[in-house]
C-alpha cells in the first residue's frame, strides 16, 4: 500500500489537526474593557487584624451600660462586672486591655430562643496581642508612641480615638502599644499590641 492509499484508508490523517480555540486563551482583554478595576482596596480597615500570626483574640463581655464598642476602639476592663468598656475620660496613662476586632459577618442584633431580641451584641472580640488597623489622627512613624484622646469630641478628635501626637491633658499615652508605620490615605494606621503584664 502506497502512502496515498494509506490516507484514503484512514481519512483522519489527511490533514493536520487544528488546535481547539478556548475563549480568552490567546488574548487578555480585561485591561481594555470597562470591567477593569480602577481603584485598589484600602490598605487597612478599623479593627482589621492585619497579620494572622502572631495574634491573640479574646472574646469579652461588653458592659451593659457602656457606649457601643466600634471596631478599632481601645477598651479597658471593669473588674466589678468582668466586662470591657471603651476608653473614656477616666483613663490614665498605662496599658489598655486591647482593641475591638472587626467582626465578619456583622450581626447587629441577637435573637434569643424565646424570640426576644437584644439590641446590641453583648460580646465583643478583643485583640490582646498582635497587629491591628485603627483610625488615627496625625501621622505616626514606625515604633512611634501611641496616645488616646480622652477629652470630649472635638473634630477630628474622638474620645477614645488613637492619636499620633500628645496634646497636653487631652491625651494619655498607651504603654503596651506602638505604631508600625504611617497611615494610609483614609487615616488608618497599624498598631502593634503586646500583653501588658508580660
Amino acid at each position: 500500500m502506497n502512502i496515498r492509499g494509506f490516507f484514503n484508508l484512514f481519512p483522519c490523517f489527511r490533514r493536520k489537526p487544528t488546535l481547539r480555540r478556548i475563549p480568552g486563551r490567546y488574548k487578555v482583554r480585561d485591561a481594555s474593557f470597562p470591567m477593569a478595576l480602577t481603584f485598589r482596596m484600602n490598605g487597612l480597615f478599623p479593627g482589621q487584624v492585619t497579620r494572622t500570626h502572631p495574634q491573640w483574640i479574646e472574646p469579652c463581655l461588653k458592659h451593659p451600660a457602656a457606649a457601643p464598642i466600634l471596631p478599632g476602639m481601645a477598651v479597658v476592663v471593669v473588674q466589678a462586672d468582668n466586662s470591657v468598656i471603651p476608653v473614656d475620660g477616666t483613663f490614665v496613662a498605662g496599658p489598655i486591655h486591647g482593641v475591638a476586632v472587626r467582626s465578619y459577618p456583622v450581626q447587629s442584633t441577637i435573637i434569643n430562643g424565646d424570640g426576644s431580641t437584644v439590641s446590641s451584641t453583648p460580646q465583643v472580640d478583643i485583640l490582646r496581642e498582635g497587629y491591628i488597623g485603627v483610625p488615627c489622627v496625625g501621622v505616626p512613624a514606625k515604633e512611634g508612641d501611641v496616645f488616646i484622646w480622652i477629652a470630649a469630641d472635638a473634630a477630628p478628635h474622638k474620645q477614645g480615638g488613637f492619636e499620633a501626637v500628645a496634646s497636653g491633658a487631652n491625651t494619655v499615652e498607651v504603654t503596651n502599644a506602638k505604631f508600625n508605620g504611617p497611615p494610609d490615605a483614609q487615616g488608618n494606621a497599624e498598631v502593634v499590641l503586646t500583653i501588658a503584664d508580660r
